[in-house]
């Protein structure tokens, strides 16, 4: 059919039958309404309308610009609750409704803020500075790229995409952290791994020859010669020379608290000096020795001293195991050897 644009025109009247053009009045004869034979009604016309040239009735088009008024707004649809929705254009913007009243979508054209409820699509272009691919965002280039790559690096810095691999700080899917370069402020929790040359388990530090033990222990050496030292509880400090313990020292609380040797010798040597001071209540301190000896090493030249808390000497035991005392007196039992001079006791 072809368009066409229909303008105003003058109908011409249509006279019903038996009417005069001249007068409107039925007259008898062939004019009796009466005697008039049955005549079909004229069949409906259907117009078919160009309106101006900027819309089309027939195919539903709009051909050309329309400009809205401030109040004006074009609605799609019509919200009924429960069964439908409807989409609204306006000067202000474009939102989206569905039946159950909630908004959808909303773009403000004031301000081209948009926000959409579902999901959106893209394989390309651009957000937040970051170029959109099929697979992953980059932004920047060259050492100062940054990237997101879910399937292998959901997180990279410092690489480009191809060398995200090998990235100074990048982050996989399982939770493995590469930082080449970190400063961390705050809790940090590991159960393996290695820091500062040390090895992490979930309750110890290891090194070369150490081992730190968060129950206290500290192990000094290597698996058969080391030094044990318990720090929780009562300290002790075993040590252990081809797997076996050789010596231990450990905390006593007799008297005013010292230090006891168990299961071997006390030897003092290489010319140093051992001074025993008198505890707080003015007795003299000593050492006791059970169940073994007491051995003091000295050089030629030095000698074994005893003396009095002016520092004066009562005995000293020479090269030769000569035996010098401060009056020339040594008591035995109750008994008092005066000597005369020095002499050799065998």
């Amino acid at each position: 059919m072809t368009e066409k644009n229909l303008k105003p025109e003058t109908i011409p009247e249509v006279l019903f039958p038996g009417q005069s053009p001249t007068n409107s009045v039925f007259v008898g004869g062939a004019d009796n309404p009466e005697s008039m034979p049955a005549q079909p009604f004229p069949s409906a016309v259907v117009a078919s309308h160009l309106i101006s040239s900027m819309l089309n009735s027939i195919s539903g088009k709009i051909l050309g610009g329309f400009s809205f008024g401030r109040s004006g707004s074009i609605k799609i649809g019509k919200y009924v609750n429960g069964v439908s929705g409807e989409i609204a254009l306006s000067p202000n913007g474009i939102t989206g409704l569905n039946s159950s009243g909630v908004v959808t979508f909303a773009i403000d054209a004031t301000t081209g803020n948009a926000s959409f409820l579902g999901t959106i699509y893209a394989a390309a272009g651009s957000i937040g500075g970051f170029t959109i691919n099929s697979s992953y965002l980059v932004a920047g280039s060259g050492s100062n790229t940054a990237g997101i790559s879910p399937s292998d690096y959901p997180f990279w810095a410092g690489a480009s995409y191809s060398n995200r691999g090998s990235a100074p700080f990048r982050i996989t899917p399982d939770g493995k952290l590469v930082a080449g370069n970190a400063d961390i402020t705050g809790k940090i929790t590991a159960t393996s791994g290695v820091i500062g040359g040390w090895t992490i388990t979930s309750t110890t530090l290891s090194g070369t020859n150490i081992l730190l033990d968060s129950g206290g222990l500290v192990l000094v050496g290597n698996t058969t010669d080391y030094i044990s030292m318990l720090i929780s509880g009562s300290p002790v400090i075993a040590f252990v020379i081809g797997s076996s313990v050789k010596g231990i020292l450990k905390a006593t609380t007799a008297g005013s608290g010292g230090i006891e040797v168990a299961g071997g010798d006390l030897v003092l040597n290489n010319n140093k000096s051992v001074l025993i001071k008198k505890d707080s209540d003015s007795s003299y301190g000593g050492i006791t020795v059970s169940g073994g000896d007491l051995w003091l090493f000295t050089t030629s030249s030095n000698k074994f001293y005893l003396k009095d808390n002016s520092n004066n000497d009562l005995m000293n035991i020479g090269s030769g195991g000569m035996i010098y005392t401060k009056d020339n007196k040594i008591q035995l039992g109750a008994y008092t050897l005066t000597l005369t001079r020095s002499q050799t006791l065998s």
